[in-house]
């Protein structure tokens, strides 16, 4: 096997309190941050909703997700606008709130160590050390799940 196949094109995206690695494709488009629509009844993660493309997309803070505490948003924040992995309904495309632009990174399998943490959160497959820095690995199923219990609203063009 060749060492082009051995390498793997991940984004390293930076939140309000840390940071995820997902392979590139997981990230359709960064847009400019826009306040989101509010959704009744959701949970302090859920910011609510955004047009996209003319589409009404869900709107995260992940870190909410993962540690159950939204804070305030950083002065540089985006939409990394990511696509879904279930295939459920209302997680084809959502918004997860970033600290800037996500980094570009090409990675080998050496150069990402597991991270020995005590009990990780439920959105998380694990946590790893890339070159000095922790990143989770999310579980972009979970996420997508809990994200589809609020239905957004259709957006006609």
């Amino acid at each position: 096997m060749s060492s082009l196949s051995m390498l793997l094109r991940c984004l390293l995206v930076p939140l309000q309190r840390s940071q995820i690695l997902v392979p590139s494709t997981c990230v359709a488009e960064v847009v400019p941050y826009s306040a989101p629509m509010r959704v009744a009844e959701a949970p302090p993660w859920m910011l609510g909703t955004l047009e996209w493309r003319c589409e009404s997309i869900s709107a995260i803070d992940l870190d909410g997700v993962l540690d159950g505490q939204v804070g305030e948003r950083a002065t540089k924040s985006r939409w990394a606008i990511m696509r879904g992995v279930n295939g459920e309904a209302g997680t084809d495309h959502y918004a997860v709130l970033t600290r800037g632009l996500p980094r570009l990174v090409t990675l080998e399998r050496r150069m990402v160590v597991p991270e020995s943490v005590g009990e990780l959160p439920l959105a998380a497959l694990s946590q790893v050390r890339i070159g000095g820095q922790l990143a989770y690995l999310p579980a972009l199923q979970y996420i997508e799940s809990a994200i589809a219990r609020f239905p957004t609203t259709a957006v006609a063009c």
